[in-house]
């Protein structure tokens, strides 16, 4: 907020009476402005070694948040004070350059300018909205000539062709512009697509078999807005389709497909198997392709073809079978990323799997058992094909929506889990992780290091006993409050998750949620019980 127009305003009772057209309203102010309320807080000591987050700031002040133990306020700290500097800037923080008194008597609302704040009452010239009071959401009336009313549908119509008119931009961003259908929304696209696939099937060609001269032939190169893998020509139920894995797919988006030869292919349809890491892609036509088998013997040879490393070539790499399930095979052949979707093919041409994942187990130098076995490294798997797999069809519309967010929840997961691998492994430590692009997290270090840093500071200034409790006592408070915000951010995420509507419902999605919420709910219940046990 460049510019805050303050209002003395005080919260008035909240209003009694609802209008019932209220719910279905959002606020939009007609300019950025911050409101005061009242606080009954003793007067606070600042000192050098704090430094606070900063919500905003004008001229003549930063808005803070400030811990009063019982609950985080957002409060004016002015840049100057009888003549001499009180407050400055260090990057994301407010830092103070000597000991001063304040008194945080009122506390500030900071209503922004482009933000919508939902209606929960309006009446005459009064409306009551929901807005952040601290770390906190509370009701607070206004006035109404404040504020511009509009339908939530009408906005978010406007929202959504906002983010149309700026899809490319919004794609580059976030990989999705339609990261936020509903469930009937999602329900309705699932019904168009089944539809849909039902036409594909009927005008599809059925017929007799016709193989390629040679296996790379049936083998393509994929690509789409995330990025590439392969896939291949091979024959079920009497139709050609272009299998690879549903992770190739990803989100639909600019799906390209192009075979050894140069010919593209154009997808009509797109379907997900229903228990495994596999797509099934239509196509015009009936070209030359490969037939597939349930049965790999084990020691028998093998070959990979594909993209491998994304080089936009199609390599050949050969290995055995060394497992074999209902479901799936290991293989010693060395396929790498790129390779997702490769078929895996016998020493006949028949399709035995599809590349798809590999796992890998450094060693446990205590773990005798499986040191040297081979076991202990990189083991690589494919997945089978057959005709027991039941096929979903997906909008792209659809599998943009999922994708996108099953993608967001995966990348903070991992920058969730480099950040406490830090924070665990020395909770008074700086921490500093390139990379953190997760606006919270990154809040939360820029927090973190400023209490370490007035932790740290502690030994280089000269207190009184008194006045170093009290100073002790402000930065255990921040580091309460600190740990509480990474633990809330937590189990948000895995509550996100549990509430995100899986429309139409794959195994391979499903899994994937059900990882990321385990790994969240993992990091809260640590998180909250190291921030316990440290504050």
């Amino acid at each position: 907020m460049k510019a805050l127009r303050l209002c003395c305003l005080f919260l008035l009772p909240l209003l009694a009476c609802a209008a019932a057209r209220a719910e279905s309203y959002v606020a939009l102010p007609n300019a950025s402005f911050a409101v005061r309320y009242p606080l009954s807080y003793d007067k606070c000591k600042l000192y050098p070694t704090q430094s606070f987050e900063i919500a905003s700031e004008n001229d003549d002040a930063f808005f803070i948040y400030y811990d009063f133990g019982d609950a985080v306020h957002i409060v004016e700290l002015p840049k100057k004070k009888n003549g001499r500097t009180v407050g400055y800037r260090e990057g994301k923080v407010a830092s103070v350059s000597g000991m001063v008194v304040m008194s945080f008597d009122k506390g500030v609302i900071l209503i922004e300018k482009g933000t919508a704040y939902p209606v929960t009452a309006a009446s005459g010239d009064k409306v009551e909205i929901i807005v952040p009071v601290g770390d906190s959401k509370r009701r607070v009336p206004f006035p109404a000539n404040l504020f511009r009313l509009v339908e939530q549908e009408r906005y978010r119509q406007a929202i959504e062709a906002s983010r149309a008119a700026n899809s490319h931009s919004v794609a580059a961003d976030t990989g999705s512009s339609s990261s936020g259908l509903s469930a009937a929304e999602l329900e309705t696209l699932a019904q168009t697509e089944n539809e849909k696939a039902a036409r594909v099937h009927a005008a599809q060609r059925h017929g007799k078999f016709m193989p390629v001269s040679r296996t790379a032939d049936a083998v393509g190169l994929v690509t789409n807005a995330e990025g590439s893998g392969t896939g291949f020509l091979c024959q079920m139920d009497g139709v050609v389709y272009f299998f690879t894995n549903s992770h190739v797919v990803g989100s639909g988006q600019d799906l390209k497909i192009r075979m050894r030869d140069g010919t593209a292919l154009e997808p009509t349809l797109i379907e997900l198997a229903g228990d495994r890491d596999l797509a099934r892609i239509s196509i015009d036509g009936r070209p030359p392709s490969l037939t597939f088998t349930t049965d790999a013997d084990i020691g028998e040879d093998v070959t990979v073809y594909g993209n491998s490393a994304g080089a936009g070539v199609i390599t050949e790499i050969k290995g055995k079978v060394k497992g074999d399930a209902f479901d799936r095979i290991e293989t010693s052949a060395k396929f790498v990323p790129g390779n997702s979707g490769s078929p895996i093919v016998n020493d006949k041409g028949v399709v035995v799997a599809v590349a798809t994942y590999a796992t890998f187990n450094p060693g446990d130098g205590d773990n005798w058992v499986m040191a040297g076995t081979g076991f202990d490294k990189v083991r690589r798997f494919g997945v089978k094909l057959d005709d027991s797999i039941t096929w979903v069809p997906f909008h792209p519309d659809a599998l943009a929506m999922i994708n996108h967010n099953i993608i967001a929840a995966e990348d903070a997961l991992e920058q969730s889990s480099a950040i406490m691998e830090v924070y665990y492994s020395n909770p008074f430590a700086p921490v500093v992780i390139p990379g953190i692009e997760n606006p919270r997290l990154s809040q939360w270090i820029t927090a973190h290091n400023a209490v370490v840093k007035e932790y740290a500071a502690l030994d280089g200034k000269r207190y009184t006993m008194s006045e170093r409790n009290k100073v002790i006592e402000i930065i255990r408070n921040r580091g309460r409050a600190k740990g509480r915000s990474l633990t809330d951010f937590f189990r948000e995420q895995a509550e996100s998750l549990e509430k995100l509507p899986l429309i139409p419902r794959t195994g391979f999605h499903a899994e994937r949620v059900d990882k990321l919420k385990e790994g969240f709910t993992q990091l809260a219940e640590i998180n909250s019980t190291l921030n316990e046990g440290m504050w």
